[in-house]
């Protein structure tokens, strides 16, 4: 298929050695951010690090990858329909589909069905919006090898051969396959270091 070699083509350029330097000062910011948060915390407060990894981990994907700041390291608690917490809700109900495909199609019949489809409906919308943000900005610069960018890049030099719907896929599969792996990830290897103190303190 033609479109999905363009489209990894594409996004492949966003993942390249170069780009990810470049992109370190904007990891690194928000991990100090974060830092500063807990040493301001009260000595003996439960840190739920799992949590703040994925707190991260959204910010960066957001601000790295599309230029957009979900600001989820500064929230205290985020509001119900921040995708922080859309995320998790939304997960749910695409293994619960996986196993029963009849879901979506009857959501009443279904425990939590209706809440399941709300998420899904939720997780969509915010991915739609992303996607107008990007366009509205327009054509990107030529040195502008975000993924937002290069999938704009992509659709646009396409002809229609790449729909605007497998972009707006394309950025809710970064999304799903980049959130909860590279935050849990994260807290699973802190957690290993923080076990042997000679590792922690190096």
């Amino acid at each position: 298929d033609d479109s999905w070699k363009a489209v990894r083509k594409a996004v492949a350029v966003s993942f390249s050695i170069q780009n990810i330097k470049k992109k370190f000062p904007l990891v690194l910011g928000r991990i100090n951010q974060l830092c500063e948060q807990l040493a301001a915390a009260v000595p003996g407060t439960a840190v739920d690090v799992d949590q703040a990894a994925l707190r991260v981990t959204l910010d960066v994907i957001g601000l790295a990858g599309f230029g957009h700041d979900y600001a989820s390291v500064s929230k205290d608690t985020p509001a119900y329909d921040h995708l922080l917490r859309v995320l998790p809700r939304c997960f749910t109900e695409v293994m619960m589909r996986i196993a029963n495909p009849l879901r979506p199609l009857l959501p009443g019949l279904f425990k939590n069905g209706r809440k399941g489809c709300g998420a899904f409906a939720a997780f969509q919308s915010e991915m739609n919006a992303l996607l107008k943000q990007l366009e509205a900005k327009g054509t990107p610069a030529d040195d502008d090898t975000d993924i937002g960018s290069q999938l704009l890049r992509a659709m646009k030099q396409s002809g229609g051969a790449i729909s605007r719907e497998r972009v707006l896929s394309e950025i809710g599969m970064l999304f799903v396959e980049g959130f909860e792996t590279t935050g849990h990830t994260t807290s699973w290897t802190l957690f290993n270091i923080a076990t042997v103190p000679g590792v922690q303190e190096q």
